[in-house]
């Protein structure tokens, strides 16, 4: 059963008003589940935890990103960086609004200005409050 993330409405508000949504928190807080919930029919979901996935995208980017056309969700992006001027390009030849979903773990030190130039960073840092409000409302 799917509980609905305290954070949605802003997900899906950013995600309607820019091109590229990253979500960044810690480990084990339901990132990927929320993503792939709100995600558009027809998004896929590419995993750069998969080691094959993460060589093909360090390896060659500009080939990675032919095969994986937008929409789509990239989990744990952080272990493939290479992507990042790749969607760039694709954000700035398309226009189109949520072309690009993401999520990296936010304990990992990351170039920021990569990501800032191009993607609205959703931090949950407290995850534990995200998560209480949540059961909270559920449990009346």
């Amino acid at each position: 059963m799917y509980i609905k993330r305290a954070i949605e409405d802003s997900v899906i508000r950013v995600s309607g008003t820019f091109s590229v949504l990253l979500v960044a928190s810690p480990r084990q807080v339901e990132k990927k589940t929320m993503l792939k919930h709100l995600a558009d029919e027809g998004c896929s979901y590419v995993s750069l935890g998969n080691p094959d996935i993460r060589n093909m995208a360090k390896n060659d980017p500009a080939l990675f990103m032919q095969r994986f056309t937008p929409p789509v969700l990239f989990d744990e992006i952080q272990y493939a960086p290479e992507i990042l001027p790749y969607i760039k390009i694709s954000v700035d030849t398309s226009g189109k609004k949520g072309d690009f979903l993401a999520n990296r773990f936010a304990g990992i030190p990351y170039n920021k200005a990569a990501f800032h130039n191009f993607m609205i960073i959703i931090a949950a840092h407290n995850a534990n409050l995200l998560y209480m409000k949540n059961w909270q409302e559920k449990l009346g």
